[in-house]
């Protein structure tokens, strides 16, 4: 082998075995039997863990691709829209939002018609599609989510993460959660705090829907999700996996208790199905289980919104007569997608969760259909709210 024609990687240009190889079309090992070097072993990515892999590379890529029906829109839910007209205003109309006008600088084409897909209880489910128009011909939302697009594609990353992060009192909850072990024993299930954090994650959704929505690849449309298909993110011992349960909003905490433990054993013996890993539309982890408090959760392309909660602790905190007292404090992490979700938004999501953990009695109706909740009005914590139960302002 002539070594001037071969290319040299090792220090100043040396050429190493390995290069010597490549050049002759050998390839190299990657086991090398000396002391100064450790052995390697390679273990090809499959199944689910490579799905995730693709699935958290892509969080870092601006490219969405949706399989054939995830996004469903009916001619009648385009009309819903409003009318789409150069210097009109557009309303959004019985979609459950806030109904502000919106001025459009150009016309847009119709909504394309597919076949809907019926829900969990037989009715059809339908994506809401909300475009994004220009302010003033500025173009404002568009630009907004095209900035930070480009900006961040400058430096690899094409979500823009924002978190947001506060503590909750958790300590009637876990009084709840014991008051009712005997009961979801005897059906079978084991009831723990988690089934509370997504039910409440799915109420809290109803209030703020944006948090349950997509940004498509041209950032042109915000997609509204009908279900609330909240992924669970599992340590298994072929790594992370991120199976979700569908339609939330339909189930009681005791079937969410009921499927996350279905969707765990299938998990660790590997037996997930494909829809068990699909279709989800926000996520939740639970890494306090295995420990920590605050986290930076990476949001699961092309979710826009994704929670973490730490480990429970028992704490020092001053009632509210001044009075040193323990509490039982869980802290949340909240990341969001800046191009869709802006930091008020998150907070007054994060406070309507809060709300609900703080006061479970809330979580124990079960609701039966869609749940309405355009007289809901958002949960605003300005001021101190009484704990009747450990006495403690919660700000």
């Amino acid at each position: 082998v002539d070594l001037s024609s071969v290319q040299g990687t090792g220090k100043a240009g040396r050429v190493l075995k390995e290069d010597i190889l490549s050049y002759v079309g050998k390839p190299a090992t990657l086991t090398h039997n000396t002391s100064n070097t450790l052995q390697e072993n390679i273990i090809p990515v499959k199944g689910i863990m490579k799905a995730m892999i693709k699935s958290m590379t892509l969080s870092q890529s601006p490219a969405i691709i949706y399989n054939q029906g995830s996004v469903t829109c009916s001619q009648s839910a385009g009309s819903k829209v409003g009318e789409r007209r150069k210097g009109s205003a557009l309303i959004e109309k019985n979609l459950g939002c806030s109904g502000r006008d919106f001025k459009s600088r150009a016309a847009r084409p119709a909504v394309n018609s597919r076949a809907l897909s019926l829900g969990a209880h037989g009715s059809a489910h339908v994506d809401r599609l909300i475009f994004i128009l220009s302010w003033g011909g500025a173009g404002w939302r568009r630009g907004f989510a095209d900035g930070y697009s480009s900006q961040l594609k400058t430096i690899g990353v094409s979500i823009p993460h924002f978190v947001y992060s506060d503590e909750i009192l958790v300590g009637p909850l876990n009084d709840l959660c014991k008051s009712l072990k005997h009961e979801s024993q005897a059906k079978g299930i084991k009831l723990t705090l988690l089934p509370f954090f997504i039910k409440a994650a799915s109420k809290a959704l109803e209030q703020y829907p944006i948090l349950n929505s997509s940004l498509d690849k041209d950032c042109e449309n915000i997609i509204y999700k009908s279900g609330h298909n909240i992924g669970i993110a599992m340590d298994t011992p072929g790594g992370l996996v991120v199976p979700n349960i569908k339609n939330v909003q339909h189930l009681s905490v005791l079937e969410l208790a009921e499927k996350l433990a279905k969707l765990r054993s299938s998990s660790l013996k590997g037996s997930l199905q494909l829809e068990d890993v699909t279709g989800g539309t926000i996520t939740l982890s639970n890494i306090g289980s295995i420990g920590g408090t605050y986290t930076k959760p990476v949001i699961l392309h092309p979710e826009v919104a994704i929670g973490a909660f730490g480990k429970i602790q028992g704490v020092p905190r001053f009632d509210l007569y001044g009075n040193l007292v323990r509490a039982e404090v869980l802290c949340v992490s909240w990341a969001g997608d800046h191009r869709v979700i802006d930091g008020a938004t998150m907070a007054r999501f994060s406070n309507a969760w809060k709300h609900l953990i703080e006061n479970p009695a809330l979580l124990l109706v079960t609701f039966v259909g869609t749940i309405a909740h355009q007289s809901a009005k958002p949960i605003h914590q300005a001021t101190p709210s009484l704990r009747s139960s450990q006495g403690l302002a919660v700000y």
